[in-house]
């Protein structure tokens, strides 16, 4: 886990799983004990980042809920968060008293990704549009994931959604990654729950031609198409990387 590492018990790429599908991704799991986590200084946390970055292109550090003393750690660490939530009023409150923590700490890159969005509870009023959602957070918005069960699918099979599925969560798992990678890419028709059709229809961005078809697994990727290596810093056991090779650097 990280906290081996942390103590000197092995080293960064000894600790660090190599993923079975994702050749140049590496998985470092969070410790195994509940709350461990905590006794990790803020200083070592920025430490570990700081070797990280050192040794890997991206990296991606995936907190579970809460704001515990390792979460806010990492946060102050990390070059930029961002807030997962689901639309509906009580998340979204949820996400802006979060983004108000991260600020505080010295976190000042937040932005928003609404998750599970439901277009008909939308047109009925029973969940925040996308202007509101934002409204209601107080952050800029990085992007919004339509309810699939194209995830629940991916999860229980252990495969990595943006090479497995068709749907409009892996598309917009995808897109998110372009912008912060800082190209435009506008969001999903029928984000804001306005109808057209019976089913999502997904967007191109406007500087490339995406392929008719996802990615294909690495081994058949072309060069180029993968970066180097990809960190993966969990800051808690049991995590699935559900994305395709881009920069992040935190997602709490």
């Amino acid at each position: 886990s990280y906290g081996d590492v942390i103590r000197g018990n092995a080293g960064l790429k000894e600790a660090a799983v190599a993923h079975p599908v994702a050749k140049n991704l590496r998985v470092l799991t969070a410790p195994g004990e509940p709350g461990i986590g905590e006794v990790y200084s803020p200083e070592a946390i920025a430490a570990l980042l700081t070797r990280v970055r050192a040794h890997f292109t991206y990296t991606l550090v995936d907190c579970a809920a809460g704001l515990g003393a390792d979460v806010l750690s990492f946060a102050a660490a990390a070059d930029r968060a961002v807030i997962v939530s689901t639309s509906d009023y009580t998340a979204l409150r949820g996400a802006q008293s979060t983004a108000n923590i991260f600020n505080r700490i010295g976190q000042e890159n937040c932005s928003i990704v609404v998750n599970r969005l439901r277009p008909g509870m939308i047109r009925e009023g029973s969940a925040a549009n996308i202007d509101r959602a934002m409204d209601a957070s107080g952050l800029s918005l990085l992007g919004v994931v339509p309810e699939d069960q194209g995830v629940i699918a991916s999860g229980n099979r252990g495969t990595i959604m943006a090479l497995d599925s068709f749907g409009p969560a892996a598309q917009a798992y995808l897109n998110i990654a372009r912008r912060i990678t800082g190209q435009r890419v506008r969001l999903l028709d029928r984000i804001p729950g306005r109808e057209s059709g019976g089913k999502w229809r997904l967007s191109r961005p406007p500087e490339q031609d995406l392929p008719a078809h996802p990615p294909v697994p690495p081994r058949r990727q072309t060069h180029g198409r993968w970066p180097k290596d990809i960190f993966h810093c969990c800051c808690r056991a049991q995590t699935l990387w559900a994305g395709q090779s881009h920069k992040l650097r935190m997602l709490p």
